[in-house]
């Protein structure tokens, strides 16, 4: 899996590298079953704040993997 930004983490602190190291096929495997059996639920976002030029701060929205693999998917 390849991660674009370098995998940052959403609430659950899962990286792409953890997914891989359980192993991706039996990841996707349970994802999948989750959304046949329509019991999916996507979790709440991670924010966290960037700070802009003009001295504010931008918020950010960073969602679990799982969410994210979903939402390519879609």
């Amino acid at each position: 899996m390849k991660a674009a930004n370098g995998g940052t983490s959403g609430i659950d602190r899962e990286t792409c590298a953890m997914i891989e190291k359980r192993g991706l096929e039996g990841y996707l495997a349970e994802l999948q079953v989750e959304m046949k059996g329509k019991r999916y639920k996507p979790e709440p976002v991670r924010r966290i704040y960037i700070p802009k030029a003009n001295g504010k701060r931008r918020p950010l929205g960073i969602p679990v993997m799982r969410d994210r693999i979903v939402q390519t998917a879609f």
